[in-house]
């Protein structure tokens, strides 16, 4: 697991307060001092070997962005569960790992062998696992042996001068992928989900790595994709959706990255999807540096002699992809382009529309591609890295530079929206510019309606807030089933917890149109009940938040399409001879048949099922004499290639003879 705890140890990392923000430092190797406060880990202290295998290695607190439910390092999401015990529980019947999903795991867990014994796993850091461990090492991330084993060996922990067997090591590993299986298969007992080898073989890697408490964490972005399903998703969705849990202390880990997509593809069933592809991307973090090729041993692109830097939020086009080793990729920037580029001597920044005067590559780990946007520019065959790569150390950070006068509106990269503070704090002010009065203080995960831009700052009712320590807000898709009910058609769908409410469409007169308003965010149910016996009906539903007084809606839901399915009356039940019975009912035009059902319970439990075609009576026969029974029934036709039922009619009882 390389840093991330199993089975039930669960801990969390320490989260530091910081003060009021207005904008963060960057660096070349993408590292915020919001980064480093979070962990203790002193990453100026670190050597280049330690500071490669962490940025290019796997494990770590994995995160999400930030939302209302989520702390900054979301460890509360995975290394804890509602019911640790029970997710863990045997499952009663399940799927196993195939053997291509094993030797993916074990692959990007890695061993590390004794220098004098091949067949014997040393214990390592994983955060320096080339160090030769001794009672003296001042271990700096968690110690780990085999492939990715943490934790204990047979109830004993594992120290410093810990050796197993490579056969040990395999024992353990299966084991282990024995237990993560389980809370896989109970999330799909629980949902009434049927994973592919595939996607299986693709959540067990991932819990494997990152813990098992997203299975039962309804806020987990991962958990409602998988419990909605893949099918409301384009397949860009399904990659950005695993690549969200690529950080480890607030950094993005470029192994992470290449990981989570490498997981993603195989959840999708076509391993060809990981592979990073030309068109638009969106920048994730501070500090990403531009080069003149594809690689680290490149020159650095500078303006005004300075290095240049791309900072989170930035929109970029790819027009060229490029890799070093078939492993780290890198994208060509189009000639012309719109960023809020930093300079690495100064921390300014500035939105400036730049267009390249010599070839410049960024690296697309640090990035996240925009599903549907377009491709200008395509190459038949990647650029390959030629010259030995020199892996470069952290660079020092430097503080933002105040603004000596207010910003004058300019073209900006963010829109009006919504948007929820990430910071723990951040400064309101009376005008676009850290040299306007400070008005008040919006407190971390507070959310702002945007109703004006400038620059990186966004007006609210309130004032001005910086937008580069706020994230665009948009609440997540619903699924919606639709069912034929006594008064009508009933919707119902998934809960978005963060939603104010939701917004029912009805497609009336060949167009949507906003039918229904709920304004509670724990109703999921809405019956239309202006239908009529025979007709199709369409549906969608959106939720809404509201802040500011002003309303925005998420993402729009699945279309349900259904058709109204009239019920029939159930007129009469007579015994007639002994162990029958006989009902009557109304014909109904335009079904396809009659579903009969029939219980010794008034509530209808254990019953049993006659189709009875389109008849408009039946004998149901081999009865119980002297039993009471209860009948009711529905009608049904076939839509959509499904069969579809009525609501029940009445219940009649009577004992037979």
């Amino acid at each position: 697991m390389s840093g991330v705890l199993i089975a039930q140890t669960f801990v969390g990392l320490p989260t530091a307060v910081q003060g009021a923000t207005d904008e963060s430092a960057a660096s070349e190797n993408v590292i915020s001092e919001s980064s480093t406060a979070s962990c203790d880990i002193d990453v100026s202290k670190w050597t280049e070997e330690d500071y490669n295998f962490y940025m290019n290695g796997s494990g770590g607190d994995i995160t999400e962005p930030v939302s209302k439910e989520n702390s900054v390092s979301m460890f509360a999401l995975f290394q804890a569960s509602d019911n640790p015990v029970a997710m863990f529980a045997a499952t009663p019947q399940g799927m196993k790992m195939s053997q291509k999903g094993l030797d993916f795991v074990m692959a990007k867990e890695g061993i590390y062998l004794d220098a004098k014994d091949k067949n014997i796993a040393r214990a390592y850091d994983d955060l320096q696992p080339n160090v030769i461990l001794t009672k003296d090492t001042k271990i700096k991330g968690t110690i780990t042996i085999g492939y990715g084993h943490t934790g204990s060996i047979d109830g004993k922990p594992i120290k410093w001068d810990t050796k197993i067997t490579v056969a040990k090591a395999k024992e353990l590993f299966a084991q282990s992928m024995e237990a993560f299986s389980r809370p896989v298969n109970n999330l799909a007992i629980n949902n009434g989900l049927k994973f592919t080898q595939g996607q299986f073989d693709a959540l067990v890697s991932f819990s494997y790595n990152v813990g098992a408490g997203w299975t039962t964490k309804t806020d987990s972005s991962l958990r409602r994709l998988v419990v909605s399903g893949a099918k409301n998703y384009t397949k860009d969705e399904v990659i950005n959706t695993f690549e969200l849990y690529n950080h480890s202390c607030g950094m993005i880990l470029a192994g992470l990255t290449r990981r989570r997509r490498q997981e993603g593809a195989m959840y999708l069933g076509d391993d060809k999807l990981s592979a990073y592809k030309t068109g638009k991307y969106k920048v994730d973090q501070d500090g990403l540096g531009v080069r003149t090729g594809p690689g680290t041993n490149y020159t650095r692109v500078t303006k005004d002699g300075k290095n240049y830097n791309l900072n989170k939020g930035d929109q970029v086009e790819i027009t060229e992809i490029g890799t070093v080793g078939n492993a780290i990729y890198w994208g060509k920037l189009a000639k012309a382009y719109t960023s809020t580029a930093k300079t690495s001597a100064t921390g300014t920044s500035k939105s400036v529309d730049t267009k390249a005067t010599t070839d410049e590559w960024i690296q697309l780990d640090y990035c996240r591609y925009i599903p549907g946007s377009t491709v200008t520019q395509n190459t038949s065959k990647p650029t390959e890295q030629t010259k030995p790569t020199e892996p470069s150390k952290p660079t020092e950070q430097t503080k933002p530079t105040e603004q000596t006068k207010p910003v004058t509106p300019a073209p900006s990269t963010y829109a009006k929206g919504m948007y929820v503070v990430t910071a723990e704090s951040l400064n309101i002010r009376s005008g676009a510019g850290t040299t306007y009065k400070i008005a008040g203080v919006a407190k971390k995960d507070s959310k702002y309606a945007v109703s004006d831009v400038s620059d990186y700052w966004g007006k609210t009712s309130k004032g001005w807030i910086s937008l580069r320590y706020c994230k665009e807000y948009k609440l997540p898709k619903t699924t919606v089933k639709v069912a034929n009910k006594s008064k009508g058609l009933e919707l119902s769908w998934t809960k978005i917890p963060e939603a104010s409410g939701y917004y029912v469409y009805k497609y009336v007169d060949n167009a949507w149109k906003k039918y229904a308003t709920i304004t509670s965010s724990a109703t999921l149910k809405y019956t239309d009940t202006n239908v009529s016996s025979h007709k199709t009906y369409k549906y969608r539903v959106y939720g809404y938040i509201t802040a500011d007084k002003k309303s925005y809606t998420g993402t729009v839901s699945n279309t349900v399409e259904h058709y109204r399915v009239p019920v029939t009356k159930l007129n009469s039940i007579k015994t007639t001879a002994k162990g029958k019975l006989t009902v009557a009912y109304s014909k109904i035009s335009k079904v396809q048949g009659y579903q009969v059902i029939y219980s010794l319970s008034s509530k209808m439990t254990s019953p049993k099922y006659i189709d009875a075609k389109t008849a408009t009576s039946y004998t149901i026969t081999k009865l119980t004499s002297n039993k009471v029974y209860y009948v009711t029934m529905r009608t049904y036709v076939t839509f959509n290639g499904k069969r579809i039922y009525s609501p029940w009619s009445n219940i009649r009882s009577i004992r037979v003879k």
